[in-house]
């Protein structure tokens, strides 16, 4: 079974949203069948973790941008 942060983490990388984009948490609550509270707690943990980051003011939360240097060193450490 999977948790619900798997859940969100195979939703959000998807290929639905590009990097950049914005996350809704109500809109991810419906899409994948669960009660806001779980996601927006999932949410502020991949945020803390660095997947997802805070937009202006700290009212959105974004898909994280990866420069070229990130994207190598992740493919390292998955390879590895």
């Amino acid at each position: 079974m999977q948790t619900i942060e798997e859940k969100l983490l195979r939703y959000l990388f998807s290929g639905k949203f590009k990097p950049g984009s914005r996350v809704i948490e109500r809109d991810v609550a419906k899409v994948l069948g669960l009660s806001r509270i779980p996601v927006r707690e999932n949410i502020a943990q991949l945020t803390a973790k660095g997947i997802l980051v805070r937009g202006r003011k700290n009212f959105s939360v974004r898909i994280r941008e990866y420069n070229p240097t990130e994207i190598r060193h992740l493919k390292e450490l998955r390879n590895a």
